[in-house]
């Protein structure tokens, strides 16, 4: 219900603002409307924040022209890190050209479809530090009730990152061996079992420059074959 006052030295409500004020009143309420929804959005994104914290997951609230309107602090570290996540313009970047192809196609798609009535859409995105891709989940925010549609409140966006717990490991490899921070990755990669032609094709860099990387690890490190990298250096990761 809307309500009009004036002040007790003002006139009486004359019929042209009655009618004026009756014409505006659907906009009034479809304003009123929209804005309780932002604040029940705002509200189930700072309790998704708050989960998601404790799983080192990132998450972006994005409106429905796509461009990022909230992110907790994760999500904005992943972001400044420049690890195939980047905002252009407003917008989150992938540098995964066919993982940036799919996240565009599964928000158009929800706008087209009904965004409340698709399922999330899970993506992996190569990195190229050639790290263990992140995991993009695109989904939309729960609904308050059952027969709310919501058709354009926008997506979420949470980002895992299965390296998050390296971080320290690599900083403790560059700093027992002096890796420099493309060999601490590679050496980081070879414990977790990659070859180097596996390497070499995540970080989209040649096959010689990853076996070079792998003699200077094996050279600082004192040995001579790639399985003694991996079983010293698990002490690290």
């Amino acid at each position: 219900m809307f309500t009009v006052q004036k002040g007790c030295r003002s006139h009486a409500v004359e019929g042209a603002q009655i009618a004026a004020l009756e014409y505006l009143q659907p906009a009034l309420r479809q304003i009123a409307s929209a804005q309780v929804r932002q604040a029940q959005l705002s509200d189930q994104l700072k309790s998704l924040q708050s989960a998601l914290e404790t799983k080192q997951t990132g998450v972006l609230a994005l409106g429905p022209d796509g461009k990022v309107q909230e992110m907790n602090a994760i999500a904005s570290d992943m972001v400044q890190a420049g690890d195939g996540l980047s905002l252009r313009a407003g917008r989150l970047q992938i540098w995964d050209v066919e993982a940036q192809r799919v996240c565009d196609f599964a928000c158009a798609s929800m706008q087209a479809v009904g965004i409340q009535s698709s399922p999330g859409v899970q993506i992996l995105a190569s990195r190229p530090s050639s790290l263990p891709p992140f995991l993009i989940t695109v989904c939309a925010p729960m609904p308050e009730r059952s027969d709310d549609r919501a058709p354009n409140s926008g997506f979420l966006v949470m980002i895992e990152d299965p390296s998050a717990g390296l971080a320290v490991g690599i900083a403790q490899l560059r700093s027992a061996y002096g890796f420099t921070k493309a060999e601490a990755r590679v050496a980081v990669l070879i414990c977790n079992g990659q070859t180097a032609s596996e390497i070499a094709l995540a970080a989209h860099v040649g096959l010689a420059t990853v076996r070079t990387q792998i003699q200077k690890i094996m050279q600082k490190m004192g040995v001579r074959r790639q399985v003694d990298v991996a079983r010293i250096l698990s002490r690290y990761l």
